[in-house]
């Protein structure tokens, strides 16, 4: 053949043939051949070492949801049961609060405020609203109220009657024959279990200064009148006030309590009874870690809860 350069015009011009194609990608980019563990890795799977690491790690993040969610759920369930301690005191101490301010002031509507060991009572005259099953007195102008804990709950006792019962004023520490503490169960009475988590209940009377106390002395400090043939009440016009503590221990709680634990639980070891300086609610609740009385777990104990509140007498 005859090169281009030199070839005459017209010649023919060889053009080059093209070679074989590669028969596959390795020989495009020759190099060693991926062995058995490679070619399982280039499928895309994962070796038995991430799986269990993957599987450990899933294990520790499902305990610590469990963890958080446990320790939310629990802390929930005592702030339901605090609430509902609070709500059932702040009634109770309401309802107490409209009964006090309208109690009758008179020396021959004496109250009885019964100071005992334990749990006290009182029972007054008080001008709220009242059931009656006396036809004359259904819309009574007065009612007898009482308050008192039984049946480990605190009850409040209520009978309407008229300004025209006359008898009824009088109680038997004054010479009357109607003692107002020793009729509260007649069949009369409505009874309303309005605080049926009270275990506990303890009252005072501020005295004001100069006036006569229960042993004939003169008092610049509390003191209460209870039930005497010996000493009168003079219609508590001596009292500028009521103090009343409650202890709650909340329904849901009490559903763990075992036996007589709930009346046991209103020992004046615990909490004790009512001082020259008034009711010592700071010893209740300072007491409340030294509390152990069989049937009451420490679960129960940690949900009681004490409250106090005074009631100012208008006079």
């Amino acid at each position: 053949m005859i090169p281009a350069s030199s070839s005459a015009p017209g010649a023919l011009i060889p053009v080059p043939q093209p070679g074989p194609k590669p028969s596959s990608m390795h020989e495009l980019n020759p190099g060693p051949h991926p062995g058995p563990g490679e070619r399982h890795r280039l499928s895309g799977g994962f070796t038995l070492v991430e799986v269990l690491v993957a599987a450990s790690l899933f294990l520790l993040l499902a305990v610590f949801v469990a963890q958080m969610v446990g320790s939310i759920s629990a802390g929930s369930a005592s702030s339901t049961k605090r609430l509902s301690a609070d709500d059932e005191a702040r009634m109770i101490l309401d309802r107490m609060q409209g009964d006090f301010a309208s109690m009758v002031q008179r020396a021959d509507a004496d109250p009885e405020f019964l100071e005992a060991s334990g749990n006290d009572s009182f029972f007054f005259i008080s001008q709220s609203p009242a059931f009656s099953t006396n036809s004359s007195t259904n819309n009574s102008q007065m009612a007898l109220i009482g308050y008192m804990v039984t049946n480990g709950g605190l009850a409040r006792y209520s009978m309407g009657y008229g300004w025209d019962q006359l008898t009824f004023l009088t109680n038997g520490a004054n010479g009357g024959t109607y003692d107002l503490s020793t009729n509260i169960d007649n069949a009369n009475f409505a009874t309303n279990f309005i605080g049926p988590s009270v275990f506990r209940m303890e009252m005072a009377l501020l005295i004001k200064p100069g006036s006569t106390n229960i042993s004939g002395g003169t008092t610049n400090g509390n003191n209460v009148f209870y039930q005497s043939t010996t000493n009168t009440r003079n219609g508590i016009r001596d009292v500028a006030g009521v103090v009343v503590a409650i202890g709650i221990l909340d329904q849901t709680s009490r559903k763990i309590v075992l036996g007589d634990a709930i009346t046991n639980l209103a020992s004046v070891s615990y909490f004790p009874d009512f001082t020259s300086t008034g009711i010592p609610v700071s010893r209740w609740i300072s007491n409340l870690p030294t509390v152990s009385i069989s049937g009451l777990p420490a679960a129960a104990k940690s949900q009681i809860r004490v409250y106090q509140r005074y009631f100012p007498l208008s006079q």
